[in-house]
């Protein structure tokens, strides 16, 4: 796959990007997804030296690519933290040891509406529910169903009816 990513956008631009990514904590079998999710906002870069102040092209885009990785960064600290939150409430650990007893009490009845909810489900609307917990990508979802991705855009959408009349909507990331 690098090969067709360096036929459409110039070598050193890509040894950009895994430098800068490297430098930012990119693990080893991330560097390549990284480059990939980069390349097409690299492809539409334009070089303008009366907006750059006098820095030079690898500077702008140094800056650019830094932005962008930092952005592929945060997006995934918040998938974690959702599905962290998601599998607390209906994955296979039910209970998790809380010291604070009005948070515990809290915990368990949202636990406890969240799954009543999901056990009311349909078992497609279960399944879809199930790999979104997961961070699955709705297109993944529906390969895996055999169902299109409007169909799975709408089971997303009756899931997140279903939470807000249960009043559990907070848990709902569209």
């Amino acid at each position: 796959m690098q090969t067709t990513n360096e036929q459409v956008v110039e070598k050193w631009k890509m040894d950009l990007i895994l430098e800068i990514a490297r430098r930012k904590g990119f693990r080893r079998d991330e560097l390549e997804d990284a480059q990939q999710h980069l390349v097409l906002s690299l492809m539409h870069f334009k070089f303008d030296p009366l907006k750059a102040n006098g820095a030079k092209e690898r500077t702008v885009l140094a800056w650019h690519v830094e932005r962008l990785l930092t952005q592929i960064q945060r997006t995934e600290v918040r998938r974690k933290g959702h599905a962290k939150k998601i599998h607390r409430v209906c994955g296979p650990s039910q209970f998790q040891p809380i010291t604070d007893d009005t948070q515990l009490e809290y915990e368990r009845r949202f636990e406890f509406d969240v799954c009543n909810a999901v056990s009311e489900m349909t078992p497609t609307e279960q399944a879809v529910c199930h790999a979104l917990a997961e961070q699955t990508p709705r297109c993944e979802i529906a390969k895996r169903l055999g169902i299109s991705r409007y169909e799975v855009n709408c089971i997303v959408g009756r899931i997140a009816e279903q939470f807000e009349r249960k009043n559990i909507d907070k848990w709902v990331c569209r």
